[in-house]
């Protein structure tokens, strides 16, 4: 019984500290907790901001790739204004620079008679994050060596 007692007068002097303790590790896990939070939302800031920088410069290639290819497939330089001057994600300007030149193509035999463009392609500025691509390219229209030489 006396051992009970001295327990107790000694657990009655010191009544605060737990609550001081509870206090302190509060804190320090809120502290943790806001850390792990501004951790996050700068991590989610830079993914938005590669997001767009990728967005924007795909779009712009696109432009290239878009007018490209219809040379390529229609073999000649008359794109139709919708896929060359201005769509939703870009916007392509083009000069042919050469339309009779020669060329011989990897993977061929024969020479290539066509055309070497010079395109401008940017993305419109809808993300603050505008992309531009220049590209030079050849664009074949027929075989050379076969009578059809420009004279």
């Amino acid at each position: 019984m006396i051992l009970y007692k001295k327990c107790m007068r000694h657990v009655k002097n010191e009544k605060g500290v737990v609550m001081i303790i509870t206090l302190l590790l509060m804190v320090i896990m809120t502290m943790i907790g806001v850390g792990i939070l501004n951790r996050s939302t700068m991590q989610i800031r830079a993914v938005a901001s590669v997001r767009k920088a990728m967005t924007s410069s795909l779009s712009a290639e696109s432009g290239v790739f878009g007018v490209t290819g219809w040379m390529l497939f229609h073999r000649r330089a008359d794109v139709p204004s919708e896929i060359r001057i201005k769509t939703d994600l870009y916007e392509t300007d083009f000069f042919v620079l050469d339309s009779g030149a020669v060329v011989e193509l990897p993977g061929y035999s024969a020479k290539w008679r066509g055309m070497v463009t010079r395109m401008d392609s940017h993305s419109p500025n809808k993300t603050n994050a505008v992309s531009t691509i220049e590209a030079v390219s050849f664009i074949p229209v027929a075989p050379a060596g076969y009578g059809n030489e420009p004279r």
